[in-house]
């Protein structure tokens, strides 16, 4: 079964090859290599590099969870090499590959786990109103404050790290949405640790809208403040925050600088939005935001 999978990835990676025979490259599968030499499962988070023959590093890729990578080089001979944290290095030496121009050339690499058990971390990052980070960066530090891995998140939110046991750190940062406070870790063999990161955007940095949301009584006066009603903010750099208004129908949005669609829900009243408007937030000025919902018809 295992075999069949192997094969089945080899054909989709090919696959997308074809898709751009314009270019030529290497690609291929980066797996656990057991002590008799066996392929194992995928590795995610490996740094794979083509080297030339002067030394210097002219292409880099970073595998995803189903191992592949795939490295864009111009026609020529190169030495392969691979690195992960809980794994050894991988290096072709002085065996090279030869990429012929249109063509890329087929190389899977096995790697040797540095420890009889791997462990690993999992977690997601989240923004201040706990709703998934794509494209965050993951940072795993040593004990000695040493940076030993960094990935993305990914579409979820979610990142998935295999380690060597020992005692780690790990922190998020997006440029739009903050910083993560870092979290204390002990991985252990065969088991996975959770860390989900919440960003939090600079207080410096925080502007925002606040208001009252209110009945909209007859001739579209103001009537009495809605409590429990629910205020959202979504904006176009990513960033979502959703509060509820207090017993005076009062709300507060606390928002990086960008640009938000404002909406408010309330299962008593017909929603309110501001429609294909968006507001902006300098990240510094709290604005006015004042919302008149209609009490839904009986």
């Amino acid at each position: 079964m295992r075999t069949t999978a192997y094969a089945l990835l080899a054909v989709l990676v090919f696959a997308a090859v074809c898709a751009a025979q314009e270019e030529s490259g290497i690609y291929g599968v980066v797996r656990a290599l057991s002590p008799d030499g066996l392929y194992g499962e995928p590795i995610a988070n490996a740094v794979v590099s083509a080297v030339d023959g002067e030394g210097r590093a002219v292409a880099r890729s970073e595998t995803g969870l189903n191992g592949a990578y795939r490295l864009v080089v111009n026609p020529g001979s190169y030495r392969l090499t691979s690195q992960h944290p809980a794994y050894g290095s991988f290096d072709t030496g002085g065996s090279v590959l030869l990429v012929q121009d249109g063509h890329f050339t087929l190389f899977n690499i096995g790697m040797e786990p540095k420890a009889s058990g791997i462990g690993s971390i999992a977690g997601t990052v989240l923004n201040a109103g706990g709703e998934p980070v794509a494209a965050a960066q993951v940072v795993v530090r040593g004990t000695a404050g040493e940076e030993v891995v960094v990935v993305e998140s990914g579409p979820d939110g979610g990142f998935y790290i295999e380690l060597v046991p020992g005692d780690y750190s790990v922190s998020a940062e997006h440029p739009a949405l903050g910083a993560a406070d870092a979290v204390e870790l002990s991985v252990e063999e065969r088991s996975t640790a959770e860390a989900d990161l919440k960003l939090v955007p600079p207080a410096e940095t925080l502007g925002g809208f606040q208001g009252l949301v209110r009945v909209q009584a007859e001739g579209g006066t103001a009537g009495r403040p809605i409590a429990g009603a629910q205020v959202a903010a979504t904006g176009e750099n990513g960033y979502s925050l959703t509060v509820q208004t207090n017993e005076i129908g009062f709300y507060k949005l606390n928002l990086p600088a960008g640009y938000y669609r404002l909406t408010v829900t309330h299962p008593d009243f017909e929603s309110a939005s501001s429609g294909d408007e968006l507001l902006a937030s300098d990240g510094e000025t709290v604005r006015a935001w004042n919302v008149l919902l209609r009490s839904r018809t009986p």
